[in-house]
């Protein structure tokens, strides 16, 4: 084989060498980076074909980058192999560094409609609340709510009923007329940005007002055992967290016990209320010693809607 050629070989590998190289080294990076790259984006994600097929192109890529790597630098030319070299150059090489621009063109793409997707994403509504879930006509009941915008942007919130608003902060406190039609009822909760919304609805119960039928027995015995339980569990992580056990605090089973039987005066109430005992409980413990103990253990409800059942009606 005469000279020429191999000097052509020998330069072939040597552009090979200096291209695969640099396109090894990023395509591998973005791999590695991968998790860090996309755990930096929040749902709902955008693009995703681009994300299969930066896989579908980064695999080959790298096994392809890595057997044209070997020939380019790791291989002596000589007479006998410079044809077998040129030719698997250009099969390795050359598809490997067009999978690998492929990967990559891939991921920036991916990652530019990500970045532009939270930049200009609508705020997601991730919990919303009503306390109690079954209210009689007469009584307050709380609602509230948290969500996320990605783009931390001042948020606004409206909790609507039939197309009439009942308060435009996350935690509004409503007072159920009289006159309220009784039955399920779908309140709506619109939370926005400025320019983009999101929507989101909670049922409540309301049930008539002044209904005093007694709770049977069995029921009230699943009630108390079931606030007992809760109760113990409050208690019992305020000591875990070192922090104060009052008088007051202790005694307040018996007191809470009593407030909840007189306020839930219906079945429809008892079979809805396990979750709203539950957030009862949290905002009670949650007072400041003082306010307990001016209000003997047992705040208003007026005062503290978000207490029911446990406040003084």
């Amino acid at each position: 084989m005469d000279t020429s050629k191999l000097k052509d070989v020998e330069e072939l590998q040597n552009r090979y060498s200096t291209l695969t190289r640099y396109l090894f080294a990023l395509l591998t990076g973005a791999v590695v980076l991968f998790p860090t790259i996309t755990g930096a984006f929040h749902p709902p994600y955008v693009f995703t074909f681009f994300l299969f097929s930066f896989w579908v192109f980064a695999v080959p890529g790298i096994l392809l980058l890595a057997v044209g790597f070997y020939l380019a630098g790791g291989v002596r030319i000589s007479d006998k192999n410079a044809t077998e070299v040129e030719r698997w150059l250009h099969r390795t090489g050359g598809l490997g560094n067009w999978s690998s621009l492929l990967a990559l063109t891939s991921l920036v793409i991916y990652v530019i409609g990500n970045l532009h997707s939270d930049h200009t994403s609508a705020p997601r509504i991730t919990t919303i609340n009503a306390n109690p879930h079954t209210v009689q006509q007469g009584q307050w009941i709380s609602l509230s709510a948290t969500a996320n915008d990605q783009n931390k942007d001042y948020l606004t919130w409206n909790w609507e009923l039939n197309k009439k608003t009942l308060g435009k902060l996350r935690t509004i406190s409503w007072l159920v007329p009289d006159n309220e039609p009784i039955g399920e009822k779908n309140i709506t909760l619109t939370v926005s940005d400025g320019e983009k919304t999101d929507n989101s609805q909670i049922k409540i119960l309301v049930i008539k007002g002044g209904n005093t039928m007694a709770i049977p027995n069995e029921k009230q015995e699943e009630l108390k055992h079931y606030v007992d339980d809760r109760m113990k569990l409050y208690l019992a992580k305020r000591e875990r967290d070192n922090h104060p056990i009052t008088t007051e605090l202790k005694s307040s089973q018996s007191v809470l016990l009593k407030a909840a039987l007189k306020n839930i005066h219906s079945l429809e109430a008892v079979r809805d209320e396990p979750s709203a005992i539950t957030e009862a409980l949290d905002a009670y413990y949650s007072l400041p010693i003082q306010e307990l103990s001016a209000a003997s253990g047992l705040p208003k409800c007026e005062d503290y809607p978000m207490l029911w059942p446990f406040c003084r009606s």
